[in-house]
């Protein structure tokens, strides 16, 4: 039906969209200073980075991708950070890993 199983009828949104209103709900909930408190954020298979973009780079909590496929900056997210230049965090840190005992057990983990 074209709206993303949401159920809220109307056209589907952008993966885009969907990752900074859900970044969005988590700052709500949980607070600026909580995210970015500690080690920040951990985004567990978080796929294309979407969500751990919006959080680092466009919220200023530092977050650490785990996803173990290869994942790359979009035109869009290359294109946001070079006009932010220097001051921000800058991209996310990304780990190819499987969050599994190897890994709880390593130096990262």
């Amino acid at each position: 039906d074209g709206d993303g199983g949401g159920g809220g009828g109307g056209k589907k949104r952008s993966h885009a969209k969907r990752h900074a209103e859900f970044a969005s709900w988590l700052l709500q909930i949980f607070g600026t200073e909580a995210l970015r408190g500690g080690a920040g954020v951990l985004d567990v298979a978080g796929g294309g980075g979407d969500l751990a973009f919006e959080l680092q780079c466009r919220n200023g909590v530092r977050t650490t991708l785990l996803e173990p496929r290869e994942v790359r900056l979009d035109s869009r997210q290359r294109r946001w950070l070079r006009k932010q230049g220097e001051g921000g965090l800058g991209p996310y840190r990304h780990i190819r890993d499987l969050l599994d005992e190897r890994f709880e057990e390593s130096d990262e983990g």
